[in-house]
C-alpha cells in the first residue's frame, strides 16, 4: 500500500515560514540601532558619571605615602599602633611607619584574605581564609599555622574584629557574623544579622564575598551591607539597631552607588567612618551619625579593576588603602589648607562611634616575633 500523502501540514509549514519572513524584515526595517528599553530599566539606571566625576572640592586628602607589598596578590590589611600588617601568597608581611619591612612570616600552604591584630604576640594575631580562622606559628615552628576555628562548606570568612572577650567572624557565605568566645571557641557561636523579628535584623545581603566589620568605641558592632548599600548597627547580643543604620543607593558622592557598597569600613581616632566602594573604587569620609564628609580618593585615583580597597587608620588620622592592581598600600592624610573645613553634602542617616581599646584595626609599636626578611 501506498503512503499517505499529507498536503495539509505542508501548507501550514509554508504559511509560518511566510510569516516569519515578513516579521523579521519589519523588525530590519524599523530597528533604529538602540537596543529596546523598558521604563523599569531606564528608572534603575542612573548616570555614571555622577559617580565617577568627583568636584574636586569635596577631595579633602592627599596620597602622603606608599608602601610597595612583597606580593603578588595583597588581600587584607591591619595597623597595630604604628606596625602595618599585610596579608596574602602565603605570608604575613609587617613595615614600620617609615615603610621599612620589619616582619616576614611564613604560612605554608594557606593564604589568608584578612588579618587582626589586638596586640603585639603571636596569640593575638587573627588570620582568615575562606572557612577558617588560624594564627601563625612561633618564631621555632616557622611556616606552621594554628586553625582555632573551621566553618562550614558554605562558609566565606571576610573579615575580624574582636573585644577582650570575643573575636567575631563576618561570613559573606551563610550572610551572618558568628560572634565567639576568645578563650573557648568550641563554645557554640552567638549569631548576629540573620534576619529575624525577635533581634530586628533585616537580613544581610552579599551579592559578593564582602561583608567587613568593625567594633566602635561604644561597643557597638558595625557592619556593611553591601547588598543594601548602608552601614548596619548591632549591639553585641545581635540586636539591630536602626536609628543607627546609615547610608543609601545613589549617583553622588554623598551616596553608595553600583549594587553592593561600600565593601569596606575603618574609624578615624575622631569617630568618624571611612568607607570604599567599588565598581567605581573611591574613599570616602561619613561623620558619627552617618553624614557625609569628604572624599578621601575618587575614582581618577583608582584602576577601575580596583575591587578589594582594604582600609585602616593610625592614631594620626591618617588613612590607609589596600591598592590591589598596584600591589601597594597608599597613604593619605587630610589636607592642611582644608583642615578645618568640612563639605555641606546631605545627610545619609544616623550613627555613633570611634574604635575602642579593643576594636578591629588597632595597633601597637612592639612587633610579635616573626622570622627575620
Amino acid at each position: 500500500m501506498a503512503a499517505p500523502h499529507y498536503t495539509g501540514g505542508r501548507l501550514l509549514i509554508g504559511l509560518c515560514v511566510a510569516a516569519l519572513s515578513a516579521i523579521a524584515f519589519w523588525a530590519v526595517a524599523t530597528y533604529d540601532g538602540q537596543p529596546d528599553r523598558s521604563p523599569i530599566e531606564d528608572a534603575w539606571t542612573y548616570d555614571m558619571s555622577a559617580v565617577d566625576d568627583i568636584d574636586p572640592q569635596l577631595i579633602k586628602y592627599e596620597q602622603v605615602g606608599q608602601i610597595a607589598t612583597d606580593m603578588d596578590q595583597p588581600r587584607g590589611i591591619d595597623l597595630h599602633d604604628g606596625v602595618l600588617y599585610v596579608v596574602g601568597d602565603d605570608m604575613l608581611w609587617s613595615y614600620d611607619n617609615t615603610t621599612r619591612t620589619i616582619g616576614a612570616t611564613p604560612l605554608t600552604g594557606r593564604s589568608p584574605d584578612c588579618v587582626l591584630v589586638t596586640a603585639p604576640s603571636i596569640d593575638r594575631i587573627y588570620l582568615a581564609d575562606k572557612r577558617s580562622v588560624f594564627q601563625p606559628g612561633p618564631k621555632a615552628a616557622i611556616g606552621k599555622t594554628t586553625t582555632l576555628l573551621t566553618l562550614d562548606e558554605r562558609a566565606v570568612i571576610v573579615s575580624l574584629a574582636a573585644t577582650d572577650e570575643s573575636l567575631l567572624v563576618s561570613d559573606a557565605g551563610n550572610r551572618v557574623v558568628w560572634r565567639f568566645d576568645r578563650d573557648d571557641f568550641s563554645k557554640p557561636p552567638l549569631t548576629i544579622g540573620k534576619k529575624s523579628d525577635v533581634t530586628g535584623a533585616p537580613g544581610l545581603v552579599t551579592p559578593s564575598a564582602f561583608l567587613d566589620i568593625l567594633v566602635d568605641r561604644d561597643g557597638l558592632l558595625r557592619v556593611v551591607n553591601p547588598g543594601k548599600l548602608r552601614v548596619e548597627t548591632y549591639s553585641l547580643a545581635g540586636d539591630f539597631g536602626r536609628n543607627s543604620t546609615w547610608g543609601r543607593s545613589g549617583p553622588t558622592p554623598a551616596d553608595f552607588a553600583g549594587c553592593c557598597n561600600p565593601v569596606h569600613i575603618a574609624q578615624l581616632p575622631d569617630g568618624r567612618f571611612v568607607t570604599s566602594e567599588k565598581g567605581s573604587p573611591r574613599v570616602k569620609v561619613y561623620s558619627e551619625a552617618g553624614k557625609f564628609k569628604c572624599v578621601v580618593a575618587a575614582p581618577a585615583s583608582f584602576s577601575g579593576k580596583a575591587k578589594n580597597l582594604d582600609l585602616a587608620v593610625d592614631g594620626e588620622g591618617r588613612i590607609y588603602v589596600l591598592d590591589p592592581v598596584r600591589k601597594a598600600v597608599r597613604i593619605f592624610e587630610r589636607q592642611q589648607a582644608t583642615e578645618n573645613t568640612e563639605s555641606s553634602a546631605n545627610a545619609t542617616g544616623g550613627g555613633a562611634g570611634a574604635p575602642p581599646p579593643s576594636a578591629h584595626r588597632r595597633a601597637t609599636r612592639d612587633t610579635p616575633e616573626m622570622s627575620a626578611v
